[in-house]
């Protein structure tokens, strides 16, 4: 089998790239409230954050708190959690007492 194309296209593609640029380190600004019309937070593998205790669930809800009241409604946010969430055991059946638990978080 020939291997020479298989070794050329990866010298091109290697030869191609360049190292990213150092870019400066900028603030994105927050825009006022009546610029926008909703927010939509999207939070992958959560499903080992404590509730009451993971800081990023904390500053989850101080930013919904915020933003629900800035926009003057609690329709306009929006959390979607992605991914690996309900672990290690995944949620129990309806009929068990801790459904509800698994069921809010």
């Amino acid at each position: 089998m020939k291997r020479w194309p298989l070794l050329a296209g990866a010298a091109l593609v290697a030869g191609c790239q360049r190292p990213m640029p150092d870019l400066p380190e900028q603030m994105i600004p927050e825009p006022r409230a009546a610029e926008v019309e909703s927010v939509v937070y999207l939070v992958g593998d959560a499903g080992d954050a404590i509730e009451g205790r993971s800081p990023l669930l904390l500053r989850l809800r101080a930013d919904v708190e915020d933003w629900s009241g800035r926009l003057r409604g609690d329709t306009a946010v929006v959390v979607l959690f992605l991914g690996d969430n309900v672990y290690p055991d995944g949620m129990d059946r309806p009929d068990e007492p801790a459904y509800q638990r698994d069921s809010t978080v």
